[in-house]
């Protein structure tokens, strides 16, 4: 008997009762195979067989189709990119462009204006911030997750034995 392709809908609205039927495809102790029993030649061939089966069974309520991967997997490096010469900021500059910061400090700014217009109250403090801000702001972070202080405000402490000068320099506590 050939099993008939449900829909979404028929699934989510069927009862919760289910016949034997939707429990094809599971394994009786007495057809699992140890490892040791199975040579390197079948291997391949048994996960192959278990992945498509695994795939066919996914998919038969899904009109989702599934294409081969075919790009070129890795690290996809721009041209002229020399991986033997990078230092650590060429990758940081990799994932965090100048774009990124942009939009960072554009997003910052369209926040804090809804978030004052939603409470009806303007922060007579704020200042839109600016690209470089974003970064200096970004550079610090990465500092404090290195040099961790047990409360954000004491990088900007005035006791040498406590505060970061460097942090304190580039931008205020309020900020």
């Amino acid at each position: 008997m050939a099993a008939r392709k449900r829909t979404i809908e028929e699934i989510m609205n069927s009862d919760t009762d289910t016949d034997e039927s939707d429990f094809e495809g599971f394994s009786l102790e007495s057809d699992i195979s140890l490892a040791s029993d199975i040579s390197d030649e079948e291997t391949s061939d048994v996960e192959s067989d278990d992945e498509k089966r695994i795939f066919d069974e996914w998919t038969r309520f899904s009109d989702i189709t599934v294409d081969d991967f075919t790009a070129r997997s890795g690290p996809n490096l721009p041209d002229g990119f020399d991986v033997d010469t990078a230092k650590p900021l060429d990758y940081f500059w990799l994932l965090f462009n100048a774009e990124v910061f942009a939009d960072m400090a554009r997003h910052t700014n369209s926040y804090a204006r809804w978030r004052m217009e939603q409470r009806n109250n303007a922060d007579p403090y704020w200042t839109d911030t600016s690209t470089n801000e974003i970064q200096a702001m970004v550079g610090m972070e990465i500092l404090m997750g290195i040099n961790q202080l047990p409360d954000s405000r004491m990088y900007w402490s005035k006791n040498k034995f406590m505060g970061n000068q460097g942090i304190s320099e580039v931008m205020t506590c309020n900020r």
